[in-house]
């Protein structure tokens, strides 16, 4: 899974995956095998965040959901196990402020 600085608005970013769930070659490659990995981001204080997964085919999967900070930051893990039964998926994320019905894909 990749998810290198992927941006959906002017005040919602992913930023990426957290040191303990990037896998890859390096803690900061944006690459992971974790099935329920911990993604980190920047948005509007107090906005709920609401992080997706878009499967090839079917409607988008709910991953999880968080709240920024008082600093502009959010943190969410992965409520639902990503899978890869390829051995070489890479996840279409995004990431949406709660209740809004527009959403930029990246």
């Amino acid at each position: 899974m990749t998810d290198k600085g992927m941006t959906v608005s002017s005040t919602l970013t992913i930023t990426g995956l957290t040191a303990a769930t990037d896998s890859g070659v390096s803690t900061t490659d944006g690459i992971t095998k974790v099935t329920k990995p911990v993604l980190t981001g920047t948005g509007a204080v107090g906005s709920t965040i609401q992080l997706y997964y878009r499967p090839t085919t079917g409607s988008p999967v709910l991953l999880g959901s968080g709240t920024v900070d008082a600093n502009g930051n959010w943190t969410i893990t992965s409520t639902n196990t990503l899978t890869d039964t390829a051995g070489g998926t890479v996840y279409n994320l995004y990431a949406q402020v709660a209740n809004t019905t527009t959403v930029s894909d990246t």
